[in-house]
């Protein structure tokens, strides 16, 4: 069971890292009219993520984990939700650096936590860890783009952010 949590939870983790880091230039592209400069979409989520990954453990070790996960999934919430509801593409930029600022530390947290799960061994916990981000990673990018072609790509933002928010908390 912990196991599986620890799959589901990678799941919804890498949905929120492949939605903004592989379909955000195709947004300010497509959405908002970026043209060649729609690649800042990529580069202001990644770029945030860095300085994130580069700062987290400072600030681990002074808010603690759980302030530093609370925190972090408030930024991503809300960069999501600026991103997806962005009247014009500079404020979708803001979005995608909250968003990827917020993200940044989820990944470490997530294979810090796998290998301390109770009950199962490092190897098994960041196995099952493993195992769920590869198949969250091929299940977002088919499911943005099915439904950015059903609907179109802010339906398909809004929706596989709200899911996998929904599964890593």
């Amino acid at each position: 069971p912990v196991t599986i949590m620890m799959a589901l939870a990678a799941i919804g983790a890498v949905a929120l890292e492949v939605t903004p880091n592989d379909w955000s230039a195709v947004l300010m592209r497509d959405v908002f009219d970026f043209g060649k400069a729609a690649g800042f979409g990529t580069l202001a989520c990644a770029g945030a993520m860095l300085v994130g990954r580069l700062g987290g453990d400072h600030v681990l070790d002074r808010i603690g984990e759980r302030r530093l996960f609370t925190w972090s999934m408030i930024l991503v919430g809300f960069g999501g939700l600026i991103t997806v509801t962005a009247p014009v593409g500079a404020v979708a930029l803001v979005g995608l650096v909250v968003w990827g600022l917020g993200l940044s530390i989820v990944f470490p947290q997530l294979y810090a936590r796998a290998a301390r799960l109770p009950g199962v061994s490092a190897g098994a916990g960041l196995g099952s860890m493993l195992l769920g981000q590869r198949l969250g990673g091929m299940l977002t990018a088919v499911s943005v783009g099915a439904l950015a072609e059903w609907q179109n790509l802010r339906v398909a933002f809004g929706v596989v952010v709200a899911v996998a928010f929904a599964i890593l908390l």
